[in-house]
């Protein structure tokens, strides 16, 4: 997997799929200004590459953060954290019940998006334990701000010098 260094403390990973124009079109990103931030780990078809490119940086989040759970921005949480073993996952409140249990979300996608959604990977479930609630600023130093638009349950970071809208 190629890792973009953007910043000393930002990394950038894109998630290529073998789907025709999804060559640099979803990345996860790395923020290692302050806590270890991972943003929008992606769909679950790409997290073996996302796991080795962590890896190979010696980086292990202290937390996830989720703009929203469409599949292919939050769609690999559940195996990320199969691979990496427990993390705090940050997400919109009302993503939390998508994350946990992730069947309607699947039949929705699948139903809207067909194949693409069979690419992506189908989504496993996130302990709940693990969910934390973006309002309440949990991660020191990561201020999450409600974005609604692009999705009603979407929160974009600000983490230093940086803004993670996510869409």
């Amino acid at each position: 997997m190629r890792i973009e260094r953007l910043a000393p403390d930002l990394c950038s990973f894109p998630l290529d799929l073998d789907l025709l124009g999804f060559r640099d079109f979803i990345h996860a990103w790395l923020y290692t200004g302050g806590p270890v931030i991972l943003v929008d780990p992606g769909p679950s078809a790409t997290v073996p590459l996302l796991a080795e490119a962590l890896a190979s940086l010696s980086a292990r989040p202290d937390a996830i953060l989720l703009t929203h759970v469409h599949l292919d921005h939050s769609g690999g949480a559940g195996d990320l954290l199969e691979a990496l073993g427990p993390i705090p996952v940050v997400a919109h409140a009302k993503a939390a019940q998508h994350l946990a249990d992730p069947s309607m979300l699947w039949e929705g996608s699948v139903k809207t998006l067909g194949d693409k959604a069979r690419a992506y990977g189908r989504p496993r479930p996130v302990d709940p334990s693990l969910i934390l609630d973006a309002a309440a600023d949990p991660v020191p130093g990561v201020r999450a701000i409600p974005t609604p638009g692009h999705a009603p349950h979407h929160v974009s970071y600000v983490a230093g010098p940086y803004l993670f809208a996510g869409e």
